[in-house]
């Protein structure tokens, strides 16, 4: 079953947990940022008990904290004090964690052990080849997305290469923000070609991003709707 995550879901928990469109989901990725922890841990804690309720595991993403995983960071540039705090709070939810595109290998893989939750690591396909030393490396979930404007239009070719890097049991991230007019279709097409493949399908993010302006599709809803099509 696919994936999700939910990102810039403050204030919207309750219409994300009763939407059909969640039904496809039997996981789910809230991001976690370091606003969270200083100032909405019970939020936090609301939230995971709406999905888990709806029942949905939950991995928890440290989005941004500290500058050291993929995400905007607005909150805390003191980098250790800052995964300490996140990965205290973390513990003491019982979720598990998605190490998101980690930036600095060597210091997170040194605090990965002291996360007590089931753990998934995302990178970006690069990495799978140029010699850097993966943490978790045997539950390894690639971030597909971040396309370049060549790869929209050649997106088989690439899926294809990235699949051949896989281990078999390793998971697909799929992105949905930023798809180029007149490409809306890609998106849903991409998760066919993976459940074709055999790969478990993540989605980032859900409804396409369509709340964050910056990164949002043109046509976020067709992107969504045929993200739709495709997991049902």
């Amino acid at each position: 079953m696919p994936g999700v995550a939910l990102h810039d879901w403050d204030g919207r928990i309750e219409s994300i947990v009763g939407s059909s469109d969640l039904e496809v989901f039997d996981t789910v990725y809230l991001t976690v940022e370091d606003r969270h922890v200083t100032w909405r841990q019970e939020n936090v804690h609301e939230a995971l008990a709406a999905l888990k309720n709806a029942g949905k595991r939950v991995y928890l993403d440290p989005w941004g904290v500290g500058g050291l995983f993929a995400g905007e960071t607005y909150g805390r540039s003191d980098a250790v004090p800052a995964l300490r705090d996140w990965i205290a709070f973390a513990n003491s939810t019982n979720a598990g964690v998605l190490v998101d595109e980690p930036k600095e290998i060597g210091l997170i893989d040194a605090y990965l052990p002291t996360l007590t939750g089931e753990l998934k690591l995302a990178v970006q396909p690069e990495h799978l080849s140029d010699g850097t030393e993966l943490p978790l490396h045997h539950r390894l979930s690639v971030s597909t997305y971040n396309f370049g404007p060549n790869d929209w239009s050649r997106w088989e070719e690439r899926l294809l290469e990235w699949d051949r890097q896989l281990a078999s049991d390793a998971e697909v991230w799929v992105q949905t923000w930023l798809v180029p007019e007149g490409l809306e279709h890609v998106p849903g097409e991409i998760i066919r070609r993976w459940r074709e493949l055999g790969r478990t399908v993540n989605v980032w993010s859900y409804n396409a991003d369509a709340t964050t302006s910056k990164i949002r599709s043109g046509g976020s809803a067709a992107v969504w709707a045929g993200v739709m099509d495709a997991l049902r």
